[in-house]
């Protein structure tokens, strides 16, 4: 049976709780041992580990850690999105600022206002000057998989505090929420 599952492309103490916080708020899981920055965990290991997650969607987060290019979450990812025991719904592209950015095409954007944007966005959720693209550093590889839906976010748990876990990481939850009204997931 395939799981269903969004990825998101940071995977730092701050994301996990803000990704954590979300999942709860939509009656998700978020698979916290594919947190790390970079990704230390294997994509045979998370997938392994994707049984046992309930309730479904299940969150998974890849990072990087600035490498440029293609780097260890991406990676990971890729495999994931791969495996014939992941119904990819959509992936979170994580704006950065790290001086070696790739970038990739997003649908829309959701600024640190929780806005629904054509534009990209950067890592502090402030709307960009470029229509659908993302830069940042765990993002090179989503272009060229198959990824129904794909959303550009601040820095997850950041953003000024106006993503904060503590305040119920209102902006992470409101774009994995319209991911998953996008790509049309019903429980």
């Amino acid at each position: 049976m395939m799981t269903p599952v969004i990825l998101i492309t940071d995977g730092d103490l701050y994301a996990r709780k803000a990704v954590e916080t979300a999942a709860n708020n939509l009656h998700a899981s978020c698979l916290a041992k594919s947190s790390g920055n970079p990704t230390l965990r294997t994509a045979e290991d998370l997938l392994a580990s994707l049984p046992y997650c309930e309730p479904h969607p299940v969150f998974l987060l890849f990072d990087d850690a600035g490498t440029s290019g293609p780097g260890p979450g991406e990676t990971c990812l890729e495999i994931v999105v791969k495996s014939e025991k992941t119904e990819v719904l959509g992936a979170l592209a994580v704006a950065s600022t790290s001086h070696q950015n790739d970038w990739c095409r997003v649908d829309f954007s959701i600024t640190r206002f929780q806005e629904i944007t054509a534009y990209g966005v950067d890592k502090e959720g402030f709307a960009e000057l470029e229509l659908q693209r993302v830069r940042g550093d765990t993002l090179y590889n989503l272009d060229q998989l198959n990824i129904p839906v794909i959303c550009g976010i601040g820095d997850p748990g950041k953003m000024g505090r106006w993503d904060a876990p503590e305040r119920g990481a209102p902006v992470t939850t409101a774009a994995l929420k319209e991911i998953l009204h996008r790509s049309g997931y019903t429980s």
